[in-house]
């Protein structure tokens, strides 16, 4: 379940480059962080990784080991889940509710994604909030509702795009290090500027003219500033 990207290239009319010539890997099980500052790419890099945007050059592979099934760029990503910055929860609606829809739409039968969805909510750390509606909870919990519905499907790989933002710096913490251990067989892939983020992925990447270079432990810190 690994995500390869070889050779990236992207721009929007009359701008610079986005991404060019970008090349990373995530392999199964395993989490990294790209981070920039706002309005240099993170998000365009992770829509072209999620086939939400035509790579104009270069090409994405994702792979899963356990069939043999591959997507490269052009095609249908398989089992990619996005977790967002604004979550995008139906306030109105249970957590289970908000949860189970990302099997229903697929056609699974409403009790088994009910259940699912339960023992996802569980792994996440907010079982015992199953029933209430997400618009009663606290923006923390909203976001490790966010993180068991996309862990439901059972995704080959997880783009985050700043998912802590709208999070104080102890929630924001505590949802980075659920999100980076929630999926032990997916490739994570996180967007941020938050050095507190980025510290619990097992690699950091600085986005830098379309390009990334590494980041040291040492450096998250001076990443973006």
């Amino acid at each position: 379940m690994s995500m390869t990207a070889t050779g990236l290239g992207f721009a929007y009319q009359s701008s610079s480059a986005i991404l060019d010539g970008l090349d990373l890997s995530v392999p199964a099980g395993s989490s990294a962080a790209v981070m920039a500052p706002s309005g240099v790419g993170k998000t365009t890099l992770l829509m072209v990784l999620g086939g939400l945007r035509r790579a104009q050059a270069g090409e994405v592979v994702i792979v899963d080991e356990t069939s043999d099934d591959t997507a490269r760029s052009g095609r249908p990503r398989p089992r990619v889940a996005w977790v967002f910055q604004a979550m995008h929860l139906i306030g109105g609606r249970t957590a289970v509710d908000n949860v189970a829809i990302a099997v229903l739409s697929g056609g699974m039968p409403r009790p088994r994604a009910e259940a699912l969805a339960r023992h996802a909510l569980e792994r996440f750390g907010v079982g015992e909030l199953a029933d209430r509606p997400v618009r009663s909870l606290s923006g923390g919990q909203c976001q490790r509702v966010a993180l068991a519905r996309a862990a439901v499907a059972e995704p080959l790989v997880v783009l985050a795009d700043e998912p802590t933002a709208n999070l104080d710096q102890d929630n924001a913490a505590a949802v980075a290090q659920v999100l980076v251990r929630g999926f032990p067989r997916s490739a994570v892939l996180i967007a941020t500027h938050d050095a507190t983020v980025a510290r619990q992925t097992d690699r950091v990447w600085y986005l830098d003219h379309g390009r990334l270079r590494p980041v040291t432990l040492d450096g998250v810190d001076d990443a973006v500033a």
